[in-house]
């Protein structure tokens, strides 16, 4: 079975505008041999070479685009196809792009887009504590606008593993992710719905990706009332250690050089040593950092 022949009737061209689309009809003659199947005639008459694939651009109009395609019998071994072109807009991410390919060869569909939130902050953009005149922290925090970039993608899958979905979301990449480096993008959904098409059973899986510039570790500012004291009291003169253990090791309340206990908690460094006057008026401070969301390899998601 076979198609012998492909002819465009350019006597039977149609076109049409109007204020919101327009419209272009064309018209081709499929003919066939005589051993062929003619239940696969109509399906055969639209896929034959020469007749313009859905989406296809109008070879005079490229803003036309192949929105349907129409056999119909001529003859027992003759049809006739109406292509159909049009302006309007192409259908949306709920329905398939192509209706006689399998859901599971349609192409995915990606959306970048951005997501504004507001964020408490410690730190200006040098890195340095934002404190009052008196070196104090405010309280409330100030708040900054944050936009992640986010991604979204959506496709069709032979099936759907609730248990990977589970342990992906709000897990982070550990292997780099489109361009973001590992513990910069966090997985915010990974949902699906069942589709059946004809016999087939698939899932209609979503996945929505945020990336995040600072990364996702918690970050808090290193501070407290009490300190660690070394062998040796290297911060005496910032301090006052209350009784007579200078000399022993140990956590010990920050006490002012009167004995009185410091109003506010005092930056420390990352060992628990009082960081001194100067420093905080240089503007050193040291920050805690601790994963609190766990890392997995998104590649493994054959996205």
């Amino acid at each position: 079975m076979a198609v012998t022949s492909v002819l465009e009737d350019g006597t039977a061209l149609e076109a049409s505008a109007g204020i919101e689309e327009a419209d272009a009809i064309r018209r081709f003659t499929v003919t066939f041999d005589t051993d062929d199947d003619p239940f696969k005639r109509p399906f055969l008459a639209m896929e034959a070479n020469g007749i313009p694939h859905l989406r296809e651009v109008h070879p005079h109009k490229n803003w036309l685009f192949v929105r349907n395609r129409r056999p119909k019998y001529i003859g027992p071994t003759y049809y006739e196809v109406e292509v159909f072109y049009t302006t309007s807009p192409q259908r949306g991410s709920d329905e398939q792009s192509d209706p006689f390919t399998s859901p599971l060869d349609q192409p995915w569909e990606y959306e970048w887009t951005f997501a504004e939130y507001t964020l408490p902050i410690d730190r200006d953009i040098e890195g340095k504590p934002i404190l009052n005149p008196a070196k104090e922290r405010y309280d409330p925090p100030p708040m900054k606008e944050i936009s992640d970039q986010v991604l979204r993608i959506s496709r069709y899958e032979s099936s759907y593993n609730q248990v990977q979905a589970g342990n992906y979301k709000d897990s982070l990449n550990i292997d780099e992710f489109y361009g973001f480096p590992p513990g910069f993008v966090r997985c915010k959904n990974y949902s699906t719905r069942l589709v059946v098409v004809a016999n087939l059973i698939c899932f209609r899986v979503n996945y929505e990706f945020q990336m995040r510039k600072i990364g996702w570790k918690l970050k808090l500012f290193a501070e407290g009332r009490r300190f660690w004291n070394p062998v040796h009291s290297k911060y005496e003169p910032i301090v006052h250690i209350d009784g007579i253990g200078i000399g022993e090791p140990g956590y010990y309340e920050a006490d002012k050089k009167d004995g009185t206990p410091v109003a506010e908690p005092w930056p420390l460094d990352l060992s628990g040593y009082v960081v001194s006057e100067t420093e905080v008026n240089d503007g050193i401070a040291y920050f805690i950092e601790r994963d609190i969301y766990p890392s997995l390899p998104f590649t493994n998601l054959g996205l």
